[in-house]
């Protein structure tokens, strides 16, 4: 029965990714579950599991689904906790009528990695067996768009652009632009999943040089590689480290100065937090005393910013809904609501603007 309970806790080792309702750290380190994930999960006893996450954020839950690559066997998520880096989850399992626990410990040392332990026990805390298990985040992107380049020459000094790339990306064209405004025409430009590489010509020293890019996505936004200056027999004759970052342009990104009548009279103050990428908006609002909450939705449109934030005082849970206009000085303003049930409770004016101004 041990070879049966390890396979079937390997699998809700990794399957547990996970299922219903999670407890979601508002922290703005916190790691960011939300994605496809590829997870392998081992025993003490040598074997393996390989496992599809697919998860989504709900609000301030996540909940997805698990795919075993070996079976096909696909499960629903449940019991996650995110604590900053840590992600904790545990779930009831039972098999010949013996009931037990698996609870999975993992945390993101780096960027969209999650390494840790998972652990099947008894009902009464015995510890039957347990394992390694990792995790990493899968995720596409179009390389479509502007990016801040960077070059490392030979003598240590650094040589910045901008990398203009536009199309699809089985045929992205591109150019570079220096900080003088000359431009640059890309000759070609490959990208295969997470690797791009830019080969053209370029006038070194009076002399017509070949030169490549080789790079690899590190992070949804991040390129790193090196550059290549080939000879006329095609030898290597220098390089250097390369790296971009692309450009988003922050449109209504940043924190607002939030000033909100109530109904009493009184006068609400807080910080809404928006980031954007290239998923869109979402953020955060934070009173003054420093309670956060995160939004549950966010809509930019014709200069109109729509958000939606869960509350619950005093035994009423709702939804805020806040809706503002940008005005010609640059601030925002408008109107937020509270309703339950879909009925609308209170309302009243609302106004934003940046810190400072």
């Amino acid at each position: 029965m041990t070879f049966h309970w390890i396979r079937y806790s390997l699998s809700l080792a990794t399957a547990i990714g996970l299922c219903s309702p999670v407890a979601a750290d508002h922290h703005e380190n916190a790691v960011d579950l939300a994605g496809v994930w590829k997870a392998t999960a081992s025993s003490d006893a040598g074997d393996d599991r390989e496992i599809v996450w697919t998860l989504e954020k709900d609000g301030e839950n996540y909940t997805g689904t698990s795919v075993d690559s070996e079976s096909g066997d696909e499960r629903k998520l449940d019991r996650i906790t995110v604590k900053g880096k840590e992600v904790t989850i545990e779930v009831d399992v039972e098999m010949d009528g013996v009931k037990g626990l698996v609870k999975v410990v993992v945390e993101e040392k780096e960027e969209n990695k999650l390494t840790g332990k998972w652990i099947l026990s008894g009902a009464d805390g015995t510890e039957f067996i347990s394992g390694a298990i990792s995790a990493e985040k899968e995720f596409t992107v179009a390389y479509a768009g502007k990016w801040k380049a960077i070059s490392v020459l030979p003598d240590g000094s650094e040589l910045s652009s901008i990398l203009a790339l536009t199309g699809p990306n089985d045929s992205l064209k591109g150019s570079f632009q220096s900080t003088e405004g000359e431009e640059l025409e890309i000759g070609k430009v490959s990208a295969d999943g997470k690797s791009l590489t830019m080969d053209f010509k370029m006038e070194i020293q009076g002399n017509s040089m070949d030169v490549a890019i080789q790079s690899d996505l590190k992070e949804q936004d991040k390129l790193v590689g090196k550059w290549i200056v080939k000879g006329v027999d095609g030898n290597e004759v220098a390089s250097g480290d390369w790296s971009a970052t692309r450009e988003v342009e922050q449109g209504y990104a940043g924190e607002w100065a939030v000033k909100a009548a109530v109904p009493d009279g009184g006068e609400y103050t807080g910080t809404l937090t928006l980031k954007k990428s290239e998923d869109g908006y979402s953020g955060s609002s934070a009173s003054s005393d420093g309670t956060a909450r995160e939004l549950k939705s966010v809509k930019v449109e014709d200069k109109t910013v729509v958000y939606t934030v869960p509350f619950e005082a005093e035994g009423v849970a709702g939804i805020i809904t806040v809706s503002a206009k940008e005005q010609e000085d640059g601030t925002l303003a408008g109107t937020w609501s509270l309703a339950a049930d879909g009925t609308e409770l209170a309302s009243d004016r609302w106004e934003a603007r940046r810190p400072g101004e």
